[in-house]
């Protein structure tokens, strides 16, 4: 007879009990995924990845941002910074570079802390306090200029573009090395 609770032999029963041992994670053979499949669970990931540049004007001070631009966004940004102008070689290019730097940006670093606003949370290019701080500022984007730079925001906006993979080149493989 067996114990209807836990499934053991009741101590009249002299049958003996059947013991089951569990496979231990580090013995279990590993299941090797089919190529679809991984491509499947790649197709699932989100893209994200963050770079942190040095305010060189500043010393100790830097700014995190995701290097995630969509090309509607960097389509926005080229329209953005032509503005009226007819001729693209005329659009401004603290407008173009500093407008994915106000967007894409995850925090204010000092010394690799994080500058936290009012609510605890990163203070940001594109907050309502970091504008405040710089009171001649007529946008976000300004805000951002008057404290990183005019020269620094162009080379540190079109860094964040080439972050992103606009401009560079795609790496050639050799099918040979398959």
């Amino acid at each position: 007879m067996t114990d209807t609770i836990f499934g053991t032999p009741a101590a009249s029963d002299s049958s003996p009990a059947i013991v089951h041992h569990a496979t231990p994670a580090s013995e279990a053979k590993p299941v090797r995924l089919s190529l679809l499949d991984e491509l499947a669970a790649e197709a699932g990931k989100e893209i994200t990845e963050t770079v942190r540049y040095a305010i060189d004007n500043r010393p100790g001070w830097s700014a995190e941002f995701t290097t995630t631009i969509e090309s509607t966004d960097f389509k926005r940004y080229q329209k953005n910074a032509q503005g009226k102008k007819k001729n693209a070689v005329d659009a401004d290019p603290i407008i173009f570079s500093g407008q994915p730097l106000v967007e894409r940006n995850t925090g204010i670093f000092k010394n690799d802390e994080a500058v936290l606003d009012g609510d605890g949370d990163n203070l940001v290019f594109g907050s309502i306090e970091f504008r405040a701080m710089f009171p001649a500022s007529t946008s976000a984007v300004d805000a951002a200029r008057l404290f990183i730079g005019d020269g620094k925001l162009i080379a540190m906006g079109n860094a964040l573009y080439t972050q992103a993979g606009y401009g560079e080149e795609a790496t050639q493989l050799d099918p040979t090395n398959a």
